[in-house]
């Protein structure tokens, strides 16, 4: 008998299937680097009152690329609104604090897991998504006088972790929701489940 109720897609794909594959992908690009054990001792030290400027200037220099890219942000307009040129990863903690280096930190990370690892994506343009929807969470949170701001922006900017690590590992189901949205009338969540027998927030919970 018709009924006018749109019906559900029905999946054959089940969560842990999909999960499986994209542990696997994370596996043989070496996991992620935003949940890698020296970015975790950054997190943990920059949360401690008990963490000297100099212990954590020096935890964050033994990733060379990391603190360079560090020095470059904090001189950008967003974070420098002085005259004078911040040069050092110490004196970037003391004019910054440390919620806000473990927020760049965090955005540094996300950007060089997985950029330029599938030239078909746009994963530049997920970012991009990810960075504008933290920095509109955490302007809200200050105006509204939250007490931790930058716990709203690295929140914000992980809410899409699951589309980036799916569309970067596994590519062509992506592509297959971005087909089933825009030619069958689905909707997003309607595809993810379909696809992957799970949503993008329940691949990203199972990836960490």
């Amino acid at each position: 008998m018709a009924t006018s109720e749109k019906e559900k897609p029905i999946s054959s794909v089940s969560y842990d299937s999909t999960l499986e594959k994209v542990m696997n992908g994370l596996s043989k690009m070496g996991s992620l680097p935003i949940f890698s054990a020296s970015v975790n001792r950054i997190r943990y030290m920059s949360s401690s009152d008990e963490t000297e400027v100099m212990e954590l200037a020096n935890e964050i220099m033994k990733d060379a690329s990391l603190a360079s890219k560090l020095i470059r942000v904090t001189n950008s307009s967003q974070y420098n609104h002085g005259n004078t040129k911040i040069s050092t990863i110490s004196r970037a903690i003391v004019i910054l604090g440390y919620e806000t280096i473990k927020s760049i930190t965090m955005a540094l990370k996300v950007i060089d897991s997985f950029q330029h690892k599938n030239g078909s994506v746009d994963i530049n343009g997920l970012l991009a998504k990810s960075f504008m929807s933290a920095g509109f969470v955490k302007d809200i949170a200050v105006k509204s006088s939250v007490k931790n701001p930058e716990e709203c922006y690295l929140c914000a900017l992980l809410h899409n972790l699951g589309e980036i690590i799916v569309a970067t590992i596994l590519t062509k189901e992506y592509d297959e929701m971005l087909l089933l949205v825009a030619s069958e009338d689905m909707s997003w969540g309607e595809a993810q489940k379909k696809v992957l027998g799970a949503t993008l927030n329940e691949i990203a919970h199972g990836c960490i």
